[in-house]
């Protein structure tokens, strides 16, 4: 760098301006056995990162093993607590649905029973009406019969129900 001074008799003159520079050093030459402790040195790096790798990629191995078991067992267990519970809901479904089909059939049935009785009522009624008197021959008549037997049927099959929904 230079720097232009004005001296007092109005001339311009240059100076120099000296600047300090560091010294850079030369890296020292490696020798032969320099070169060779350096490899040594990389190679034993080498190895205990691969043995670390290895030793951490055992414990990942385990830990996971250890995680996927207990997620299996947790996974088993709700299954089967699902299965249970869709089971029992299942059963009690099915047997509200058995008692209602039969609670309906038993309220078919009365309502049959009514009407039967009912016929069988009027006929009587008729005949007591008209005669005064019941008659054993009105009682055997085959439209009587088959009222007593259709009744005595509907009966038996109520007790079966009203067992069944006991």
């Amino acid at each position: 760098m230079t720097n232009i001074k004005k001296e007092k008799t109005g001339k311009t003159t240059q100076t120099k301006k000296t600047r300090k520079t560091k010294q850079v050093r030369k890296p020292k030459q490696a020798t032969t056995k320099d070169k060779e402790t350096n490899r040594e040195l990389l190679g034993k790096i080498f190895d205990n990162v691969k043995e670390n790798i290895v030793d951490g990629s055992k414990v990942i191995q385990k830990e996971s093993a250890a995680v996927l078991g207990k997620v299996k067992e947790k996974s088993s267990e709700a299954y089967d607590a699902g299965t249970g519970a869709v089971e029992t809901i299942t059963g009690k479904v099915q047997d509200y649905s058995i008692q209602q089909k039969l609670q309906k059939e038993q309220s078919k049935l009365e309502q049959r029973k009514e009407d039967l009785l009912k016929q069988f009522g009027e006929i009587t009624y008729k005949e007591y009406a008209k005669n005064g008197v019941i008659s054993k021959r009105l009682l055997t008549t085959k439209k009587v019969d088959a009222l007593v037997v259709e009744i005595k049927a509907i009966t038996t099959r109520q007790n079966e129900i009203n067992k069944s929904l006991s």
